[in-house]
């Protein structure tokens, strides 16, 4: 039993003998590999061959030694590459470099470097005052590249291979020298592959950019042909601060040239922005508060930038459509852009907006500091509007403002020079329609301007949004033409100046019975339950300095007619205005008393001019002084006469007591006159 054991056995301890004269056989290769390495001479080529290459010296610092793991090759200390001759100090420093060998290639006679990786290297990439990128090498010395037998050149740069490159916790800083931009990335891990001159080049980096991850994996096919023939496959999955890009088209470098889909998931922007070392956006809701995507097709050519079959997601929205980026001086945004429902509902300060009529109340659009009443003075910054020109064309078949819905709107906005103008070709709000220009001029200062016209408009869902005046119930044409300046709202609605008119059909007028005062002589008909029903008011206006004044309103309704002259002050949100009614049917008909209406927006004051009303009763009893006194007189001309004023000939008596009465006082003056 013991012997059949022992036969069980012999076949592992075999093995394990084959095993143990392999491994001494790789140590002994190995040994013999670093008997043949030349350290100093690996270490030399590889500075010469990029030198060749690049036209930039290669300087190798301290002790150079041969290295079995974790590849056959060489290791060096400090290690420096030359910048560009108009910039100070090094393009890359590393603390040290590790260059792999081919072992079958070494053990022929041959040196072929395989792997390069840099140890904490330190990269300075800049673009000079006159646009020119250090990363742009001059003409090189000749010499093929590593593992390559030509010597043709691709934008200044010879052929090389490299099976493979690799930086460990790395540095690369961007600097603009034409603007003063400047960017970083740290912790760098990346690995470059290429082969291949003329083949696939491959990258995979990793990093933090201003305390944001950074992350890319793309691949460059025919890597020759993309540095100096124009456009080839690539493809590009990237990852910055959150925010997710995929490219996969076509692009090269001479010239800069790219075509490719993309499919970016931005993400609430944040990460993005504090990435590239900006503020993160304070974006509403709506308009890429929490989410912002794109996809479609993205082309670049001759510095523009071109989507096709576009689609853009911010938030809930979708718009679809086509834009271009003109990159040539000033950047310049060109785009046409369609969607179903565009929710706007977060500029109103929240609400879902679906559903609501555009009859309510809603928010105030006057937002006054610590809740006090009045125009807000916090000062507008407009330093937005001259970033960018554009011209863009936003058409939806809904907007929802979250208190208001807006029906079809066809909307041209043009940004030139910090000026934005607005041309609402087609606006359908409040149940009616609205159309006009609205200007934002942030040329030196701020000045703005609407040139108005609304058809068939609701009155008291748009009052209500614009000025907290909830009373008037009806629909109504109107038209206005107004300008303000100033950098804040309260600047700006002192300083309107401009012209209106305004005709609004049958309605009610909520919390003011004037039939009711001008029949108990009573101003407090105003409140809860008070109204006068009316078939048409109208007027115009002129707005002087922030004061909006009328002196023709004319109220029609079937109990009464009015009058009306004032100002109202648009800029202190005051009122000071007479209406004068007249009642036409019903007690009191013919009555008429004036009903000044003053105080504030918020609280105003309503009070009927009595003194008015005393003064015409005065007029009315001196008007019945005078008709008494002349028909006694006619009757004691009469009896003196003996005519009767009485009767059928009454008039006719009248008309010859009055010829009697002319011709008595006419003898009488001459005979006062002696008959001279």
């Amino acid at each position: 039993m013991a012997r059949k054991k022992a036969k069980k056995r012999f076949p592992v301890l075999r093995f394990l003998r084959k095993f143990v004269v392999a491994v001494l056989v790789l140590i002994g290769i190995a040994l013999v590999g670093l008997m043949l390495l030349p350290a100093e001479k690996i270490a030399g080529i590889a500075a010469a061959r990029f030198e060749a290459a690049t036209g930039r010296a290669m300087v190798i610092d301290g002790e150079v030694r041969p290295s079995l793991y974790p590849q056959l090759g060489i290791k060096t200390g400090r290690v420096s590459i030359a910048n560009a001759d108009w910039s100070e100090g090094a393009m890359l420093e590393a603390e040290s470099l590790a260059v792999g060998v081919d072992l079958s290639a070494l053990i022929s006679g041959d040196i072929r470097i395989t792997e390069v990786q840099a140890v904490a290297p330190k990269i300075m990439l800049e673009i000079g005052p006159d646009g020119r990128g250090n990363w742009e090498f001059g003409e090189a010395g000749s010499g093929g590249g590593t593992g390559s037998s030509g010597s043709g050149e691709s934008g200044g740069i010879r052929e090389f291979t490299l099976d493979r490159a690799e930086v460990s916790d790395g540095q690369v800083t961007f600097v603009d020298h034409r603007s003063g931009a400047r960017y970083g990335v740290s912790a760098l891990d990346a690995v470059v592959t290429l082969p291949d001159f003329s083949g696939e080049a491959a990258i995979v980096a990793s990093g933090q950019m201003n305390g944001q991850p950074v992350a890319v994996d793309a691949t460059i096919a025919e890597f020759d042909a993309f540095l100096s023939d124009g456009a080839v496959p690539v493809t590009l999955m990237a990852d910055l601060g959150g925010a997710r890009m995929d490219f996969d088209g076509r692009a090269g470098l001479v010239p800069l040239a790219a075509t490719v889909a993309i499919d970016a998931d931005l993400g609430d922007m944040a990460g993005l922005f504090g990435a590239l070392g900006l503020p993160g956006p304070a974006l509403p809701a709506g308009l890429g508060q929490s989410s912002t995507a794109l996809t479609g097709e993205l082309t670049y050519a001759e510095e523009r930038l071109s989507l096709r079959g576009g689609s853009i997601v911010l938030d809930q929205n979708r718009l679809v459509g086509s834009a271009d980026l003109a990159l040539a001086g000033k950047p310049k945004v060109t785009a046409k852009l369609q969607t179903g429902v565009l929710d706007l509902s977060g500029l109103a300060g929240g609400g879902s907006g679906g559903s609501g009529s555009g009859t309510g109340g809603g928010d105030v659009i006057r937002p006054a500091e610590g809740g006090s009443s009045g125009w807000s003075t916090t000062p507008i910054d407009v330093s937005a509007l001259g970033l960018v020109d554009a011209d863009l064309l936003i058409e939806a078949d809904k907007v929802a403002l979250g208190t208001t819905n807006l029906g079809r709107t066809d909307i041209v906005t043009r940004l030139d020079n910090a000026r934005a103008e607005i041309d609402i070709r087609e606006l359908n709000a409040y149940d009616g329609a609205v159309s006009g220009t609205l200007v934002a001029n942030g040329r030196g200062g701020l000045s703005v301007s609407a040139d108005l016209a609304g058809r068939a408009v609701a009155l008291k869902p748009l009052l209500s949004q614009l000025a907290g005046f909830d009373r008037l119930i009806a629909a109504g044409d109107m038209t206005v033409d107004v300008l303000g300046t100033g950098n804040s709202m309260h600047a700006i609605m002192n300083s309107l100046n401009g012209e209106g008119s305004f005709r609004i059909g049958a309605g009610e007028l909520i919390g003011l019975d004037l039939v009711g005062m001008l029949r108990n002589l009573d101003a407090s008909y105003v409140g809860e339950g008070a109204k006068t029903i009316f078939d048409e008011i109208s007027g115009t206006f002129r707005i002087v300095d922030g004061v909006l004044i009328n002196d023709n309103l004319s109220l029609l309704s079937p109990l009464l007619s009015a009058s009306g002259k004032g100002e109202v002050g648009l800029g202190g949100q005051t009122l000071d205005y007479l209406i004068t009614p007249r009642l036409l049917a019903g007690e009191g008909k013919g009555l008429s008393v004036p009903l000044r209406i003053s105080g504030s927006w918020a609280s105003p004051r309503f009070q009927l001019d009595l003194d008015a009303l005393a003064g015409d009763k005065i007029e009315a009893a001196k008007d019945q002084i005078e008709e008494k006194a002349r028909e006694a007189v006619e009757k004691k001309v009469a009896e003196e006469l003996g005519i009767d004023l009485s009767g059928e000939g009454g008039k006719d008596a009248r008309k010859k007591a009055k010829k009697e009465l002319e011709k008595k006082a006419k003898e009488g003056l001459l005979n006062l006159l002696g008959r001279n």
